[in-house]
């Protein structure tokens, strides 16, 4: 059985790093490094894990297969907690956009994303992002 086979079904019994009382996890997200706090909390809680925003809990998912399925299936098949949740907990890390969207804005951001991301639009503009990012 895989590890998320096994995984618990509510967020609420997901392990996770501990956070404060009523604030949760918002003070340990260092945004020059976040990547590297996800993962190592995935390294550390599994594939699944808890991060208390406030009083809400959200679902890190650290599985490339299972974020794929999620991708697919969105907005129709899955669908994140009600808007207004998910806005205010990316309001207070001040992330707008894309990761907050859903329903017909998010397909219209998600096609513009995926253009910018494709292989051969990279390709072309390689340099030119290299040298914006040095």
């Amino acid at each position: 059985m895989s590890e998320l086979a096994a995984a618990p079904r509510e967020i609420a019994d997901c392990a996770g790093p501990r956070g404060l009382p009523l604030l949760g996890n918002p003070h340990q997200l260092d945004l020059t490094r976040l990547s590297a706090v996800l993962e190592g909390w995935a390294d550390q809680y599994g594939p699944l894990y808890r991060i208390r925003m406030g009083r809400r809990d959200a679902l890190a998912v650290a599985d490339v297969e299972a974020v794929n399925t999620m991708l697919r299936q969105r907005p129709d098949g899955y669908r994140r907690r009600p808007l207004s949740a998910i806005q205010s907990v990316l309001a207070e890390l001040g992330i707008t956009g894309a990761f907050s969207a859903e329903g017909e804005q998010w397909r219209r951001l998600r096609r513009l994303a995926m253009q910018s991301l494709h292989a051969d639009y990279l390709r072309r503009y390689f340099d030119t992002v290299a040298r914006v990012t040095t």
